[in-house]
C-alpha cells in the first residue's frame, strides 16, 4: 500500500510541478508543500494512535523536558551538518573554487570529522540513537545496508554517455529518476517543465507496480534475496538502456526504457526493508531506564524500519550531490570546446546563477 502511494504520488508530483514551473514558477513548487505539510501533521496528530506498550513514560510535570532526554539531538545535529558540510564542498568544488582550494579541502575535512563523531555518538549515546550500531553487526544486516544505500544512490543518480556531436550539452548526459531526468528532457530534448512531467508519469507508474508485485512474491514464498535480485538487475538493465539515449531519436524509446529501472526500484525497497526487519526479533520497546541493555529487547521492528529509510536518504543525498557536482564540473570543462574558448566565462556564470 504505501509503495502503491508512493508511485501516484509521485505521478502527480512529477504532473503537476512542471505545470506549477510553466505557470506561476518554481519557487511555488516548494511554498505549495508547506500547507499540504502542515495538513499532513495534523491528520498525523489525531488519527494516528500509538499502542499503549510503546508510549514513554514521561514526567507528569516536565514531559518535553523528559522527552528531549531520550532524543539522539547531538546525533542528528552531527550527522546533519556532517551532510551540510559534504554536500556544499561537493557543489562547490569545480565551481566557485578549484577542487585544490583550501575551502572545499578544509568543508570536506569537516564533513569527514562530524561524520566520525556522529559514529562515535551513536556508539555512547544514553539516549535513543538514530542509527543503532548494534543493528549494523553481522554479514546480512551490514549487506543489506550497502545495497540499501546503493539502490537509494541509483535512484538518483544514473549515467549515460552518448558521442552524438554537435550538442555540447549531451556530452555527458546524467539521467536520474527524479532528478536528472527531467533535466535531460528540458535541456537536451527542449522539452518545456510540463511536458517533462508528463513524460516521467508513466514510468513513474511502474515503480508502485514494482512493489505490488513484491508483495505477491513474498506472499507466495518468495525468497526476499531473490525480490532484490530481480528488482536490481531491472535497475541495471534500465540504466543500461539509458545509455543509449541520445540527443535525436524516437521519443517512444524514453517511456519504454525508463520502465525497467521503476520497475526495480518497486521491488527493491520492500524487499530491502524486509529482509534488514527480519534480521531482528520482534519484541517490544527497551526500558526508558536502560534503553541501550545488552540484555534487554531492544531491536524492534521500528527501529529497523526508521534506520533503512535513514540510510537510504543518505544514499539518495550522495546521488543527487555526485551527480550534480559531475555535471556542474563537465559542462563548465566541455561546452567551451564546442562553443569556443570567449564562452568559459558565460558558461561559468550561467551554471553558477540562481536564475539558471
Amino acid at each position: 500500500m504505501q509503495n502503491i502511494l508512493f508511485g501516484f504520488g509521485a505521478v502527480l508530483g512529477a504532473s503537476l510541478g512542471g505545470a506549477i514551473v510553466d505557470t506561476i514558477g518554481w519557487r511555488w513548487c516548494f511554498l505549495l508543500q508547506v500547507p499540504v505539510s502542515l495538513l499532513a501533521l495534523v491528520v498525523g496528530y489525531f488519527v494516528l494512535e500509538n499502542p499503549d506498550h510503546t508510549v514513554m513514560d514521561l514526567h507528569p510535570k516536565h514531559r518535553v523536558r523528559s522527552a528531549l532526554k531520550h532524543l539522539d539531538l547531538s546525533g542528528a545535529f552531527l550527522l546533519v551538518v556532517g551532510l551540510v558540510a559534504q554536500t556544499l564542498g561537493l557543489s562547490l568544488g569545480g565551481n566557485e573554487y578549484d577542487w585544490s582550494s583550501m575551502v572545499v579541502f578544509l568543508t570536506l575535512v569537516a564533513s569527514f570529522l562530524f561524520l566520525a563523531g556522529f559514529v562515535f555518538v551513536e556508539a555512547k549515546t544514553g539516549a535513543m540513537p538514530m542509527i543503532p550500531l548494534r543493528m549494523l553487526k553481522g554479514c546480512q544486516p551490514i549487506t543489506v545496508q550497502v545495497t540499501n544505500v546503493f539502490v537509494g544512490m541509483c535512484s538518483y543518480a544514473v549515467s549515460a554517455p552518448t558521442n552524438q556531436p554537435g550538442h555540447a550539452v549531451a556530452i555527458l548526459i546524467f539521467l536520474q529518476y527524479m532528478f536528472m531526468v527531467p533535466l535531460y528532457f528540458q535541456a537536451v530534448r527542449g522539452d518545456s517543465p510540463s511536458a517533462a512531467g508528463m513524460r516521467l508519469m508513466i514510468p513513474a507508474l511502474a515503480t508502485p507496480v514494482g512493489g505490488v508485485i513484491a508483495g505477491s512474491m513474498m506472499q507466495r514464498g518468495f525468497r526476499l534475496c531473490q525480490n532484490v535480485r530481480l528488482g536490481t538487475s531491472l535497475m541495471l538493465l534500465g540504466n543500461l538502456l539509458t545509455c543509449t539515449l541520445g540527443t535525436t531519436g524516437d521519443r517512444w524509446k524514453e517511456l519504454v526504457y525508463l520502465v525497467p529501472a521503476n520497475l526495480g526500484l518497486g521491488l527493491t525497497n520492500p524487499s530491502v526493508l524486509f529482509s534488514f526487519v527480519s534480521s531482528f526479533e520482534h519484541r517490544g520497546m527497551p526500558t526508558i531506564q536502560h534503553p541501550l541493555d545488552e540484555d534487554l529487547p531492544f531491536l524492534e521492528q521500528a527501529v529497523a524500519t526508521s534506520t533503512v529509510y535513514l540510510i537510504r536518504s543518505m544514499g539518495t543525498i550522495y546521488g543527487v550531490t555526485v551527480t550534480s557536482a559531475i555535471v556542474q564540473n563537465v559542462l563548465i570543462a566541455r561546452l567551451p570546446e564546442t562553443l569556443g574558448p570567449d564562452a568559459t566565462e558565460e558558461v561559468r556564470r550561467v551554471l553558477t546563477s540562481e536564475e539558471a
